[in-house]
């Protein structure tokens, strides 16, 4: 994607994986916006989940496309399908699960933008820290120290189990 590039067609952007089943194509990103915000189509397979986690300095949206997905913030829990928009404010524990039997597609957006550069930072370390789910201790400490100090850096506090 051109970094000046202001309309994105459909199937263009800068496509990232992250966790095994989830498919980023960022549209526009903070880098790229004056960091305004982080804009991307996320592609995720049947039965993705995340952690409840903590974004300290962004606020969070989604905008469901195609799939069914269950999703926590704060003390609300709901079930959110095609047309479902969900905010998540900086400062709020949150966690969703695709609970569809099939792939789904959200939009998604952080503001400001920054947060690209999180996925992209700890995606390397993706394969080694799945090694240590559900218990921490087997994952290479060496590997573990370096996931904290990205998510520090990205004021990032994973706070509890995945949605099941």
């Amino acid at each position: 994607m051109d970094s000046s590039q202001r309309i994105v067609p459909p199937g263009e952007g800068a496509s990232q994986p992250f966790m095994p089943g989830e498919l980023f194509t960022w549209k526009t990103t903070g880098a790229t916006n004056g960091g305004a915000m982080d804009f991307a189509e996320l592609d995720l397979e049947a039965s993705v989940r995340v952690p409840e986690h903590i974004h300290h300095a962004h606020d969070e949206l989604y905008y469901i496309l195609e799939g069914s997905y269950r999703f926590k913030v704060g003390d609300e829990t709901g079930e959110a399908t095609a047309g479902t928009f969900v905010l998540i404010p900086r400062g709020t524990p949150h966690a969703w699960s695709n609970t569809g039997s099939g792939p789904g597609r959200v939009v998604l957006a952080f503001t400001p933008g920054g947060m690209s550069n999180y996925f992209r930072e700890l995606g390397p370390l993706i394969p080694d820290l799945m090694v240590g789910i559900p218990d921490m201790s087997k994952v290479d400490p060496g590997v573990l120290a370096r996931a904290e100090a990205i998510m520090s850096r990205y004021q990032y506090e994973i706070d509890g189990p995945p949605l099941t």
